[in-house]
Order: C-alpha cells, then sequence, then structure tokens
C-alpha cells in the first residue's frame, strides 16, 4: 500500500501557503501564472541546477481538472517576470480556475520531489507517484453556493501530472499526485482550529471551545467573515464578500505611477511590502495573517 502525506495548502489571490507532513516543510510562492514554450531560454544553462527552483518554476501540467489541459507554465516568482503574468482577477470563482489548480499542483509536486521524501513515495524513470491527504480552503461564498463539492470531486477523481520542465535541480522529472482524502474547509476556518488546537491535535484553549467566534479573513480579492458557533461555521450568520486590499493595494500602485513613472507588478509590489518588514497593522489586512477577533458573548 502506497503511503500517503499530509499537505495544507491556502492558494491565496497573492500567494499559496503550504505545510506539509508534520510541518516539516513549507511553501510560499506567488500566485502568478504565464503561458510559456517548452524550451525557455536560460542564460548559463549549465549552471541550472545551482539555482533556487523557487526562482525557475517551469511546468507542463496535465490533469482531466483543468479546462485548459497539458498547457505549459512560468510559475511564482518566474512569471512575475514575464511580459503576459496572469493573476486571479476580482469577482472569480476559485473553485472554477485553472489557475487555482495550477498553483496547488505545482506546490504538491515540489514537495514530492525533494530528497527528503524518497522513502515516501516511489520514484521509477524520473517519475514521481505521490499520494496526498490534502486540507484546504475555498472563499466562505463558494462554500454556501455549493462549490467546495464539485472542486473536491474532481480532484479525487483522477491522477494529475506536473511535468518540470527547465527547472533547476528538477529538469525532466514528472509527478503523478494522486488524492487519498481531500478536506474542504471555508477559509477562515484554520483559525478557528490554530486558537484551540496545537500542531499536535492537543486543546491549548479549552475555553474557546464552545465560545461564539467571529473570524475575519481579509485576503487579497475576497473578505471571508466565518462565525463559529458550536464548534462549526454558522451558515447563516458566515459571509462572504468579493473585496479585499487588492484595490487599494492597485491604487497605490496607480500613485507610485503617475508620481514617479516606475510601472510595478502588483504581486511584485505586494513581495516588496512583505520583504520590507511591514507592521502588524500591515499584515492584519494581509491574506498572509489570518485577521481575527473572538466574541467572548454569544451572539
Amino acid at each position: 500500500m502506497s503511503k500517503t502525506r499530509i499537505a495544507a495548502v491556502d492558494v491565496g489571490n497573492d500567494s499559496i501557503k503550504a505545510l506539509f507532513g508534520k510541518a516539516d516543510f513549507e511553501l510560499n510562492i506567488p500566485n502568478v501564472i504565464a503561458r510559456d514554450t517548452e524550451d525557455r531560454p536560460v542564460i548559463g544553462i549549465e549552471d541550472l541546477n545551482e539555482k533556487d527552483p523557487l526562482d525557475g518554476l517551469h511546468i507542463r501540467v496535465h490533469s482531466p481538472a483543468l479546462l485548459e489541459n497539458n498547457v505549459i507554465y512560468r510559475v511564482g516568482n518566474l512569471a512575475t517576470k514575464s511580459n503576459n503574468p496572469n493573476e486571479l482577477d476580482p469577482g472569480s470563482s476559485k473553485s472554477e480556475e485553472d489557475q487555482t489548480l495550477v498553483m496547488l499542483f505545482a506546490s504538491l509536486a515540489l514537495d514530492a520531489v525533494r530528497e527528503e521524501n524518497a522513502d515516501t513515495f516511489k520514484k521509477t524513470n524520473n517519475v514521481v507517484d505521490a499520494n496526498y491527504t490534502l486540507g484546504t480552503g475555498l472563499p466562505l461564498r463558494e462554500v454556501k453556493e455549493g462549490k467546495d463539492v464539485g472542486y473536491r470531486s474532481q480532484l479525487l477523481s483522477s491522477v494529475h501530472q506536473v511535468e518540470f520542465l527547465v527547472t533547476p535541480k528538477y529538469q525532466g522529472i514528472k509527478v503523478n499526485i494522486k488524492f487519498d482524502e481531500v478536506k474542504v474547509y471555508p477559509e477562515g476556518f484554520a483559525a478557528y482550529i490554530n486558537l484551540v488546537m496545537d500542531n499536535n491535535l492537543n486543546i491549548i484553549n479549552r475555553d474557546l471551545v464552545d465560545k461564539s467566534i467571529l473570524i475575519q479573513d481579509i485576503g487579497g480579492l475576497s473578505t471571508d467573515i466565518a462565525v463559529i458557533k458550536n464548534r462549526n461555521v454558522d451558515d447563516d450568520k458566515a459571509q462572504g464578500f468579493n473585496l479585499g486590499v487588492a484595490e487599494s493595494l492597485e491604487q497605490i500602485r496607480e500613485e507610485i505611477r503617475s508620481k514617479h513613472g516606475v510601472e510595478l507588478d502588483s504581486v511584485v509590489m505586494w513581495w516588496i511590502l512583505l520583504r520590507k518588514n511591514m507592521t502588524a497593522i500591515t499584515l492584519w489586512y494581509a491574506e498572509v495573517g489570518l485577521a481575527f477577533m473572538i466574541l467572548r458573548t454569544a451572539f
């Protein structure tokens, strides 16, 4: 029987955040993709394997779940340097976007090919067969519309393949991804779990378990307000909105362009902000951290 590896993946509008195994590996990749050709030009190709795979993620993705199959992409940092970077659009549904799946599969493939997982996944002739138990999320609006059911089904029903093309260290390797189980939660619910349990699933805040809690997750393109009552999301009170920080970032980007004549890609600008160690106030509005407020009285 093949082994399965746990993966917790948040495909955020600004970046994908992934945690694997017993928190032994994590990834944070800009949520940007760009179509590309199979033989992308690389200066100093002989030194390719000395570079970071995250800076040269170049893949072909095959999956029946995709609307456009067998497409070649630049992903993450490499895509931000492209002339045709693609980000999620305001009002789009994550569960229906190829980009969501491409980012998800890319992150899993990056974990699967690591040397540390050689004893976990079988590798034959440069093909890795990887099984995952996945926990992921969708905006509350989509979950309330029932789109989580179809999203989960398309992940479970097929084998998905990522082929590394001109990618440092992994060129020529294919990863077949199969899901043993998929759990899709409303975005924001993970914050509740984090409040009451530690990484070993031990209760750390027992007094919060039966409290009414409001968790506000302000993301790039959406804001989710998850109301937790009796340890479950309250279907009636929980709400999701197509409104996030992307609009404010766009205004900042436009002001930089008009005042200084510098054209910044929105994702590049966001990563500049993160790397400049912005204050907790900024992180409150960032999807990288979950903004939440605990209500100690019932609604």
